[in-house]
């Protein structure tokens, strides 16, 4: 926490750096580490949350003074101090900051990061399921599984992931994976469907898509390629958590891309398909339909992503208003799903292109979406195109 006036300005030394607002004496101690207003983080939380937010803590954190196995996040501008051999900030004492010298004011601070170390940290434990869920119910925290390097060669979800995802889906009604697909095969994706579905990319009315909102259409996709390979609609990362929560009878009932127009604003918050018991509100189903999102682009605050609000496929939509919501950033790649009974709403898109994100829909063979294709057909494939899927992935759209 710092002691003294300071702000952030850009930086001959790397990016942004901290810079001094008045003058500082010589002795003055400008920092001190207060567990009350900085945030630490455990080393194993860093398992449990989104590779980006990874990144981010690790950039800005600091080793604990007293715990090596916790990391300090400064919750003000402290986190911009930059690192100089010959700092005019002391930090021997770790937790505390003292000025070396006079500084005068719009003098960047900066210290020796020697002294910020991770030293000898010891190898995380491997977290139990139950500490993972512990986790995943904290607020703002998405809950989230990463695929390895391994399990992408292997083409075959881990134990671990697969029991997480599945209890992570049970318990929030969503679950993000990251590293499900090659990118090769979104960057492909994205490159066809802007050449070939270009014609929607204007605010007017469009026979065959549904307008779900400002700026904002939903497209049914044609089965053809790259869409219809089996690594896009049958992922090996996604099936078998699938085949677990919708039975191993489930289908592929939808293939959409909704698609979010430059300047088109927040939706409203929402469910997409209302209750099928409203007279058993303490009746807690299993899930019916499960969308799967997939970003042809980064989702992230300038693009917009999509608002979820975790646990609120338990409860109706007046209930959900009033919980936590996660806005989850989800680089190409990366998917997330959601319970069909799971509040949400897409946010705006503040930046100067389409935000295309394909919505992959599976369900139980015997249930039909009444409410959202009443427009247009949820998903299309020729004969021809159906014949040449592998007998298992046939299966899906059969």
């Amino acid at each position: 926490m710092m002691l003294v006036p300071c702000y952030v300005a850009p930086s001959s030394i790397e990016g942004q750096g901290l810079f001094s607002a008045e003058p500082i004496n010589s002795g003055d101690e400008i920092y001190r580490f207060d567990p009350e207003f900085d945030k630490v983080f455990s080393r194993e939380y860093l398992e449990t949350i989104p590779k980006q937010t990874k990144e981010f803590i690790r950039r800005y954190t600091i080793a604990h003074p007293e715990d090596r196995n916790k990391l300090v996040l400064d919750s003000d501008e402290g986190r911009f101090m930059n690192h100089s051999r010959t700092p005019n900030v002391d930090f021997t004492h770790r937790s505390v900051g003292v000025a070396l010298n006079f500084i005068p004011p719009g003098t960047e601070l900066t210290a020796d990061y020697k002294y910020f170390k991770r030293r000898s940290a010891q190898k995380p434990k491997k977290l139990t399921l139950d500490e993972r869920l512990k986790l995943s119910d904290e607020k703002g925290v998405v809950p989230t599984i990463t695929i390895s390097s391994k399990e992408q060669a292997n083409e075959e979800l881990s134990n671990d992931n697969l029991e997480a995802g599945i209890e992570f889906f049970k318990r929030h009604g969503t679950l993000l994976i990251e590293n499900a697909f090659p990118v090769s095969l979104i960057d492909e994706a994205k490159d066809i469907f802007f050449t070939r579905y270009a014609r929607y990319f204007s605010d007017k009315k469009h026979k065959n898509a549904l307008r779900v909102g400002d700026k904002r259409f939903m497209i049914t996709l044609e089965l053809e390629a790259p869409f219809n390979n089996p690594a896009f609609f049958g992922s090996p990362m996604l099936l078998p958590i699938m085949y677990s929560l919708l039975s191993e009878e489930c289908i592929l009932s939808g293939m959409t891309c909704i698609t979010s127009l430059p300047g088109s604003q927040n939706q409203r918050l929402h469910k997409d398909h209302s209750a099928l018991f409203p007279d058993y509100k303490d009746l807690l189903l299993p899930p019916l339909s499960i969308t799967v999102i997939v970003p042809l682009i980064d989702l992230d605050e300038k693009t917009g992503t999509t608002r979820l609000l975790k646990g609120s496929h338990k409860v109706g939509s007046r209930e959900a208003k009033k919980m936590e919501h996660q806005d989850p950033i989800v680089k190409k790649g990366s998917c997330f799903l959601m319970d069909l009974r799971l509040s949400h709403q897409g946010l705006a898109n503040n930046s100067d292109g389409p935000r295309p994100i394909v919505s992959l829909d599976y369900q139980r063979p015997w249930f039909r979406d009444y409410m959202n294709f009443n427009k247009q057909e949820p998903l299309l494939i020729g004969d021809t195109d159906l014949e040449s899927l592998p007998r298992r992935h046939r299966k899906l759209i059969e």
